[in-house]
């Protein structure tokens, strides 16, 4: 047992060497910003406590391949005479259960870093089942062998570990129940369903042609849709903040994704009342890199990966076979909590895990109103998934120069069946009986080819509008122009009309909107809202603010690592492991912005490193 434990060690130290050889790892190695990073990181105690899970973890996978494998070699046990042979049937075992590791790895996970027969028939279902025909073979003769010959009782101990390590990995979770009988005798449902960098003209309702977002196409005209909705900042954190607060950037303090937890007052006033009223509020989200949104926020239980730096640190080492394997299953929510139903993790992530995750909770309790704060990250980047497939019909979107425009519509297209999956799962069990539903997009996103950019109105003024991306300028409507709709649902049935509005919408309306429609009196002055409830029209003048913007990301090609790089330096870590702004860099960041006011077809934008 003890070889069987070093060569599992030999196996894990190879992964990690191949992980530090990748662009990423050596880049960061000689950067000093870096390390300075990386050295706070390790002089907190959040991080180590993550760290040693991580471990443990690791742990746990090595202990139950070393037991496979020792078990499976027993299978050669007395058929081998010459001593020199002797340790060969466990070099074969643990070479073979490796095999069928990356094999697995290779069909399930094709864009992971070992990924490497995914163009081998090796990968194919039936070099697979062979493969794992011959391990299963070799556990049962194994098994076998050692009850005939009592071999040590640890053996048969570890076995019984492993039966209860696959059995709680596979086992089902709950269903989504049957719907109630009388929802509309409560407070409506409040459900917002967000979908990332979702941009309103690649809709097929509004003219993309061949349509790439079937299920918004057929759910959207029956809503009122406003065409000229905007947000305020297009980041996703700070752009929910807004969703959640009705205010703008300025009021509610976070002007930046992963702003310190110590400006912003938590629990938010809004979701404290909500839970007043009565109802359970649940926030979902499946990235949560650049959005520290959890349950200090005042909600009951939040659905998404575990947030904190771990995620950053361990996210390529954490791009394993076993581990990706592993991922979906329930054992994943505990031993890799930065890896469970994460779309971060490019090459792993599964949408309808996390769709279930999030109907599970929110079909759990239906005799109590629930407030539903829901936003899917596909169609940010870096726009890959493992199940993506070409869109044939828009394939001369592609090319290799810049093959982002054409992924970020694959990914679009992926979002839009998994929020079609989400809202016909809430109408199943009910929650769309007696709700108040919005759909909508934290920001929009910027590339190259987009040719409606704004144009100068003085002709000798010069100013940049090539920035790719989002949050990195306020003069590109396709950064700051989002989707938003509303419906409200009684007995089942649209009690909004279904129409285009074009007065001004911003982001700030959706809160001040759910608080009119169920708040009685003037609730709403306390709140100090900055938006209007969407049946008034209180937009004359509309405020946009950028966030930080890295060179890498405003020319005419997004280099990835390049932006890390330049971003090192502004970020830190806190005391409880998550990455913060540099509170030391917050004024002088703030000052930095570019800040636009949009009035009808006229924008004045100010740029304060303009000569």
């Amino acid at each position: 047992m003890a070889v069987a434990w070093l060569y599992q060690l030999l196996i894990f130290l190879g992964f990690v060497y191949l992980a530090s050889q990748t662009p990423l790892a050596q880049h960061l190695k000689n950067d000093s910003d870096f390390a300075v990073y990386l050295e706070k990181a390790l002089t907190t105690p959040a991080v180590w406590l993550e760290l040693g899970r991580f471990a443990l973890s690791i742990l746990v996978i090595m202990y139950v391949k070393a037991v496979y494998a020792a078990v499976g070699s027993l299978a050669f046990q007395g058929r081998i005479r010459k001593l020199w042979l002797r340790p060969m049937p466990l070099v074969f075992t643990t070479l073979l259960l490796e095999l069928w590791l990356i094999q697995l790895n290779s069909a399930v996970y094709p864009f992971s870093a070992y990924g490497w027969l995914r163009k081998s028939f090796l990968a194919e279902a039936p070099a697979v089942l062979f493969v794992g025909g011959i391990l299963l073979a070799l556990l049962i003769v194994g098994v076998k062998s050692a009850w005939r010959t009592h071999v040590p009782t640890h053996l048969a101990i570890a076995g019984s570990v492993i039966a209860l390590f696959v059995v709680f990995s596979v086992w089902p979770t709950s269903s989504t129940p049957a719907p109630v009988s009388h929802p509309s005798k409560r407070k409506p449902d409040i459900i917002i369903l967000g979908i990332d960098s979702l941009r309103p003209d690649v809709l097929g309702i509004n003219g993309f042609s061949p349509s790439i977002t079937p299920n918004l196409d057929a759910i959207l005209p029956t809503m009122q849709r406003f065409q000229n909705a905007w947000t305020p900042l297009a980041r996703t954190h700070v752009a929910w903040m807004s969703i959640l607060t009705g205010q703008h950037p300025i009021h509610h303090k976070l002007r930046f994704n992963l702003t310190s937890p110590a400006l912003i007052t938590r629990p938010l006033a809004t979701i404290q009342w909500l839970k007043s009223q009565g109802y359970e509020t649940l926030y979902a989200m499946d990235e949560r890199r650049f959005n520290n949104i959890d349950q200090s926020y005042g909600f009951d239980d939040v659905i998404g990966p575990k947030i904190g730096v771990a995620d950053f640190l361990l996210s390529t080492l954490s791009d394993m076979p076993a581990i990706n394997l592993l991922s979906p299953y329930r054992a994943a929510k505990y031993l890799f909590p930065y890896v469970y139903q994460n779309r971060g993790q490019t090459k792993t992530y599964r949408p309808e895990i996390f769709t279930q995750n999030v109907l599970d909770a929110a079909c759990r309790d239906l005799d109590k109103p629930l407030f539903l704060g829901l936003h899917l990250t596909l169609p940010h980047w870096p726009f890959t998934n493992r199940g993506m497939q070409d869109i044939p019909a828009h394939l001369d979107k592609f090319t290799p120069e810049y093959p982002y425009h054409y992924l970020y519509l694959l990914m679009t297209h992926m979002a839009d069946a998994q929020l079609g999956d989400i809202y016909q799962g809430l109408k199943r069990c009910g929650r769309l009986e007696n709700a108040i539903v919005f759909v909508l997009s934290d920001h929009g996103e910027n590339f190259p080819d987009d040719s409606d950019l704004v144009k100068n109105a003085i002709e000798n003024a010069h100013f940049p509008v090539n920035s790719v991306g989002h949050g990195t300028s306020v003069a590109n409507p396709q950064q700051n122009h989002v989707v938003l709709a509303v419906q409200k649902f009684k007995h089942g049935k649209p009690t909004l009309a279904p129409i285009d509005k074009a007065q001004p919408r911003v982001l700030t309306d959706v809160m001040p909107s759910i608080v009119a429609w169920i708040g009685q009196g003037n609730v709403a002055e306390q709140f100090q809202f900055d938006g209007c409830p969407v049946t008034s029209d209180c937009h004359k003048w509309i405020f946009m603010e950028s966030s930080i913007s890295p060179d890498a990301l405003s020319g005419s090609r997004l280099n990835a690592l390049q932006a890390i790089m330049e971003s090192l330096s502004i970020y830190t870590v806190n005391h409880e492991g998550h990455v913060i702004v540099k509170p030391d860099h917050y004024d002088q960041l703030v000052a930095a912005k570019k800040r636009a006011v949009l009035h009808g077809d006229w924008i004045l934008v100010m740029y304060p490193d303009m000569p």
